[in-house]
């Protein structure tokens, strides 16, 4: 079966599938025949967005570490236990251009 054959079954299996969504939506409700005015209960779980309530004690204040400087010694101890970086053969110029980069724009006059 090709594409266009799978994708047309797909669109009318869609839209046939979708005349039956009010009829169990509707399904959904149960009616309250002892009160007609009150608005039918819908089954499953809801949600609802609402205000918070403001709490009488507000959150304490974070305590911020003293930061201390290292001595230069102390800084160069650390450095020495970390291995050395790699540099690449490709790193030892500042700028260099692609070997298949096309060439540079000619300016106009």
């Amino acid at each position: 079966m090709n594409y266009q054959k799978l994708i047309c079954l797909n669109l009318i299996y869609t839209i046939w599938i979708s005349l039956f969504a009010p009829l169990a939506a509707a399904q959904n409700r149960i009616q309250k025949t002892d009160r007609p005015d009150d608005p039918p209960e819908v089954k499953g779980l809801q949600f609802g967005v609402r205000e918070k309530e403001p709490k009488g004690e507000e959150n304490p204040k974070l305590v911020h570490a003293e930061a201390v400087k290292l001595s230069e010694r102390e800084a160069n101890a650390i450095f020495r236990r970390l291995s050395p970086m790699p540099t690449a053969e490709f790193n030892k110029s500042d700028f260099q251009i692609r070997a298949d980069s096309p060439p540079p724009p000619k300016t106009g006059k």
